[in-house]
């Protein structure tokens, strides 16, 4: 995985980050998170700023290899979330029978779901 390197540059990309309830790196360096407010966030390296992504109801999210990134959504049952894929600059549902209460992304990308 992809790695800040140095206090100098891990400080200028964390001296304006807003209040997370979670937060997840890619493969490729990038942070993500998500605001108290549910709006999930993702730091432009190039523009050195965060940037909404169009989410913004996210209680939960998870970074592995090759940028796959998920969020869960908010309770749909219980304490069951919609899962949502990051792809082609969107958030997509995630097709599957379950729901969660938990995810993480493994090796290869393979996405591990609890499910209530």
């Amino acid at each position: 995985m992809g790695q800040y390197q140095g206090l100098e540059e891990a400080t200028a990309v964390t001296k304006d980050l807003p209040r997370v309830l979670d937060f997840a790196a890619d493969s490729s360096g990038n942070l993500w998170g998500i605001e108290t407010n549910g709006s999930v966030l993702r730091f432009d390296k190039q523009a050195n700023k965060w940037e909404y992504t169009g989410m913004g109801e996210a209680v939960s999210i998870s970074a592995g290899p090759f940028g796959h990134v998920y969020v869960l959504g908010k309770p749909i049952d219980g304490d069951e979330h919609q899962i949502y894929s990051w792809k082609w600059g969107k958030w997509n549902k995630v097709r599957s029978e379950k729901k969660a209460v938990s995810i993480a992304v493994g090796k290869e990308g393979r996405l591990y779901i609890v499910d209530g």
